[in-house]
């Protein structure tokens, strides 16, 4: 970064009006045009966008995200997701964020996160096997069932009704809408010209109470294995001064897992979809390595370690398509970055969807290759590399996330022949349409049919 950044080409009003109308293309396109790192008028003040490794690298692990605040969330701010969830693993920092992160270590460990494959495998053709075959299916909103049913019973060892699902999913949806225009437009603006605000608080309130009926039936059962076990647990055994951690805690940080684990492989998995439609050919080397990994088994069962190649597919559509194109932080103090002074409280943007198509660290950035992944397994550890966030804020459940997209398209082309519904247009692979509420979805969403394919095409 040089002593004195370069302003994107626009004022605060029209930077506002291009930001609501496209997010993300407006971000990319000003760092096109200016190059690099700049900042950004916006109703919140100037915004730092970064757009290079390096400084990503210094702010996660130099400054450790410059992150020292000691006070939780405030019940009453005006951040729709931190309306929704206080003090969970996403909004918490300094201490909080800690304190969460130390807890959930065990719930990521190697048996487990093998359990949580185990529940994956289980579930799958419960699911699947009542999918329509003669209708059109809604993937982002069908898959959610399975994901969410493997935090659900695999993390919480809790089972959620058919009616909570919806309610669960629909809440979350309607948060990272207004999360959008709350960033964009402000808190007063989103309150009173956002449709998507009416009812929002009830419908988080609801939210809260279906964890919170759910809680207690798991602390008292004592073969349990959940995060709310260990949770609980660890809060009686070692109390921490600085933090007090009652039920609200607990539902919070529920509510975080619910969030952070339910979204991120839906959408990503949906792109990989859609992706595949124009790629038969990476179907067919998804489809062959899947039943070479299902002949080597005993069982005939699927390995997450035997399928290579559908990784290097989710993590090559991460790359074009992160379900987080925007990482958002807040300065905490004064901070200097290669001679720029950055004064507190400012914002900083980093555009995870730019850096992903930067050849400086992904040759032929706009070419969907699976292969890039087999030949480098580094680029996990880049900071180029940011679906998954980055230092201590890295998500903690990111090999859980990978070993579900994985799985989940092994499993759906090894079982189906799946088609689009509705034309899906010519587009490059790397200029699909999109909408961005936070995340970064399919336009229009993607109704697909799935029809099983014949046992002997199964390798069955």
């Amino acid at each position: 970064m040089s002593p004195s950044l370069p302003k994107a080409p626009w004022g605060i009003a029209e930077t506002t009006l291009r930001l609501a109308m496209a997010p993300i293309k407006t971000l990319d396109q000003a760092k096109r045009t200016v190059g690099g790192n700049y900042v950004l008028p916006s109703v919140w003040g100037p915004a730092y966008v970064i757009c290079e490794k390096e400084i990503v690298d210094i702010l996660s692990k130099d400054l450790n995200w410059n992150i020292v605040q000691k006070d939780p969330v405030a019940e009453d701010s005006p951040d729709p997701l931190k309306q929704l969830g206080g003090d969970f693993n996403v909004t918490s920092d300094g201490y909080f964020h800690k304190h969460f992160r130390d807890t959930l270590q065990k719930q990521f460990t190697r048996s487990r996160l093998q359990d949580y494959a185990n529940v994956l495998l289980k579930s799958f053709d419960h699911y699947t096997d009542s999918w329509d075959q003669t209708k059109s299916i809604e993937f982002n909103k069908t898959i959610g069932d399975i994901t969410l049913h493997v935090i659900s019973k695999g993390i919480l060892d809790i089972e959620f009704s058919k009616e909570e699902k919806q309610h669960i999913r629909k809440t979350i949806d309607r948060v990272y809408i207004l999360e959008t225009q709350y960033i964009i437009l402000g808190s007063l603006a989103t309150a009173a010209i956002s449709p998507w605000a009416v009812g929002y608080r009830g419908m988080a309130q609801k939210m809260r109470d279906i964890f919170d009926e759910k809680i207690d039936g798991v602390a008292r059962c004592p073969f349990s294995k959940s995060y709310i076990k260990d949770f609980i647990s660890r809060e009686q055994n070692t109390r921490n001064a600085v933090i007090d951690v009652g039920r609200k805690k607990i539902i919070d940080d529920l509510l975080g897992l619910t969030v952070a684990g339910l979204d991120t492989v839906n959408v990503a998995t949906t792109w990989a979809m859609r992706i595949l439609l124009e790629r038969p050919d990476v179907v067919e080397k998804i489809r062959a390595e899947t039943e070479a990994a299902r002949k080597m088994s005993a069982e005939g069962s699927l390995d997450y370690n035997s399928i290579p190649y559908a990784r290097s597919v989710f993590l090559e559509t991460l790359r074009l398509y992160p379900p987080f194109p925007l990482i958002i932080k807040q300065t905490v103090d004064e901070m200097v970055l290669n001679s720029t002074i950055i004064p507190a409280k400012s914002w900083l943007f980093f555009l995870a969807y730019s850096m992903h198509r930067d050849e400086k660290w992904f040759p032929d950035p706009d070419e969907f290759k699976p292969e890039r992944w087999q030949q480098n397994e580094w680029g996990l550890e880049e900071a180029a590399f940011l679906p998954f966030g980055a230092g201590i804020h890295r998500c903690q459940g990111w090999e859980l996330a990978l070993i579900e997209g994985s799985m989940l398209l092994a499993l759906l082309f090894s079982k189906f022949d799946i088609e689009a519904i509705m034309p899906i247009g010519k587009h490059p692979i790397a200029n699909i349409p999109y909408d961005y509420k936070i995340n970064l979805c399919v336009k229009g969403g993607l109704p697909l049919r799935f029809k099983k394919r014949h046992p002997q095409s199964m390798g069955v």
